[in-house]
């Protein structure tokens, strides 16, 4: 897992309580000591990109945006053997397209 930036000075951390089931909780502990990290810091990882991630119902977004969140998956190794990469590239390049970003590239069909 990627190191995590510090939090800023005027952030409390503080304890939170959730509930999970430990069907869930106990691969994501064991993968996470396996990286060399906890669940707490996954846990905050993937709520900064969750936080940064349009809702659902937006119509807008700046395309650096999008690009910093594929690029932050990747550094996440949240991309694997399994994943569709050619299928994300068409979805991304339909979306980029949609907000009027044009690939340097052309799409390979």
């Amino acid at each position: 897992m990627s190191e995590t930036a510090p939090e800023p000075a005027e952030d409390k951390n503080r304890t939170r309580g959730i509930k999970m089931l430990d069907s869930l909780f106990d691969p994501a502990a064991a993968r996470a000591a396996a990286e060399g990290t906890d669940v707490s810091n996954v846990v905050r990882s993937h709520l900064r990109v969750y936080g940064k991630q349009l809702p659902g119902d937006a119509v807008t977004a700046d395309p650096w945006d999008v690009i910093n969140f594929v690029t932050q998956q990747l550094l996440d190794g949240r991309v694997g053997p399994e994943t569709d990469l050619a299928g994300a590239h068409s979805y991304a390049d339909g979306l980029l397209r949609a907000l009027g970003v044009r690939s340097t590239k052309p799409s390979q069909k």
